[in-house]
């Protein structure tokens, strides 16, 4: 079996449009919200790592977000203000994936996998729009692109330079992230399953066994203690079982159902009802186990939800999983007009959607920039504040020191030293004593080691003082 949307000229403009439209949104949101985005712990924390270290911050072997990261390393190596290296690197993102979307519909000739990119960009994504540096939903857009220039090359004569060029592309996919190759197996499996190219189909039988070799070569050489830690959760399946459907991930999952991720059981049942109908057995039972299995394997090693940027990241390739069977199988069903408004309706929707969600992260930003400005004139302004004396809200308080670094050097100009510290028996007299130190919750860059250009940092005299803000 075999569908795909009928590229004329017309179909691939109003493709082609719908991605300007949306990518222009995104970009927008951006930049209007490029505090949001940038300003929050774990992309805090990167600003600072690549500014003081001048070198990228790849973490875990990731390197396949060195792309992305060239917007935050090139801006600041050229010297650019702090703003302008924020919303580069906020912005970066959007590029990122539109490039993707229009390399797939513009140069591969692929429009079912461009509209899988931009769907997988829009379908679920609330809370991590402004979480924006997860390796995951990264990898997403790589391996829809690497998928659909496997099919592009399949099409033409074997050239050397294309197969080196996929076989770096799957290398750089399966380091992308360690969930990588569950979703390059659905694509391969389901593609496999559509095509009757045979040239596709021994592509796809020989990536999967190369796949897992670079898998088990990652594995055994280039492990990392992060991966290792965060596999620890596998360890859920043996402590719940047989029931793994009472844990509160599973509560979570379905309350944002309805409240975000409200299109995606549409599109689910959708499809596997076409699918039911026309005997479609194998693709019913790939995309009904794989959708099952995988938000079994998150919830179970995530049972207490943890926070919710985190696990949306998680869920994303759901929305993977699901936009791929709908827009190769029940899209072409449309009338082409029809497709396209069908299109335009779910994309608008999710683009407000994505707009409305960034109160959670605005909140908390503005409570810190009025914090800057209520102690702006103490004698001592270097600050250690208890995490029970701010906010709830804050969500995370690991990154408060690279976040207040960046907020006061943007809208001061002078970079402040201020810690959201929740452990008191760490803050002992002599982490407080020190005068040159930024400290942060696992240790403290000295201030002879950060550069002047944007660590602006005035209060070498003296050390950290305990303070309580005035407002929650």
């Amino acid at each position: 079996m075999s569908s795909t949307i009928s590229l004329d000229t017309n179909q691939s403009k109003k493709i082609f449009w719908l991605g300007v439209f949306s990518y222009t949104i995104l970009a927008l949101l951006a930049i209007v919200f490029y505090k949001e985005r940038t300003v929050f712990c774990d992309v805090a924390f990167r600003f600072y790592a690549i500014i003081k270290a001048d070198d990228y911050a790849i973490q875990a072997n990731r390197f396949g977000s060195y792309f992305t990261q060239s917007f935050l390393y090139l801006s600041q190596t050229i010297g650019l203000p702090l703003k302008y290296v924020m919303i580069n690197y906020s912005v970066g993102f959007v590029i990122y994936k539109a490039l993707a979307f229009f390399i797939c519909l513009n140069g591969l000739k692929k429009p079912n996998f461009a509209l899988t990119i931009l769907f997988v960009d829009v379908l679920i994504v609330s809370e991590t729009f402004y979480w924006i540096q997860s390796e995951l939903v990264e990898s997403l857009t790589f391996l829809i692109l690497y998928v659909a220039f496997l099919q592009y090359s399949a099409e033409r004569k074997v050239h050397i330079l294309r197969l080196l060029l996929l076989l770096g592309m799957l290398i750089t996919a399966v380091f992308f992230h360690p969930l990588s190759f569950i979703n390059i197996t659905f694509l391969s499996i389901f593609l496999f399953l559509s095509t009757q190219n045979s040239t596709l189909k021994k592509y796809l039988l020989i990536g999967l066994p190369i796949m897992f070799g670079i898998l088990v070569v990652k594995s055994l050489y280039f492990k990392t203690a992060y991966d290792t830690s965060a596999s620890s959760g596998l360890n859920n399946f043996i402590r719940f079982f047989p029931d793994y459907f009472s844990i509160k991930s599973n509560r979570y999952f379905g309350y944002h159902l309805l409240t975000d991720y409200y299109f995606l059981p549409f599109l689910w049942i959708a499809v596997l009802a076409y699918y039911a109908k026309k005997q479609f057995k194998l693709k019913f039972a790939l995309l009904f186990f794989f959708v099952l299995g995988y938000l079994l394997l998150i919830n179970v090693s995530i049972p207490d939800g943890h926070i919710t940027f985190h696990m949306e990241s998680f869920y994303m390739p759901l929305s993977l999983f699901i936009s791929f069977a709908f827009i190769m199988d029940v899209l072409p069903l449309f009338a082409k007009k029809q497709a396209i408004i069908f299109l335009f309706v779910i994309v608008s929707c999710r683009l407000v959607h994505i707009g409305f969600q960034h109160e959670k992260f605005t909140d908390p930003m503005e409570w810190k920039e009025a914090l800057i400005k209520e102690t702006q004139d103490l004698e001592n302004k270097k600050l250690a504040i208890y995490y029970k004396d701010a906010p709830d809200n804050l969500m995370l308080t690991w990154g408060s020191s690279f976040e207040f670094w960046m907020l006061s050097t943007l809208e001061t100009g002078v970079s402040r030293s201020i810690i959201i510290y929740d452990d008191p028996k760490k803050m002992t007299a002599g982490r407080m004593a020190d005068k040159n130190v930024l400290l942060s919750k696992w240790g403290g860059g000295a201030y002879k080691d950060l550069r002047k250009t944007y660590f602006n940092l005035q209060d070498s005299t003296s050390g950290y003082v305990f303070y309580k803000p005035l407002s929650k």
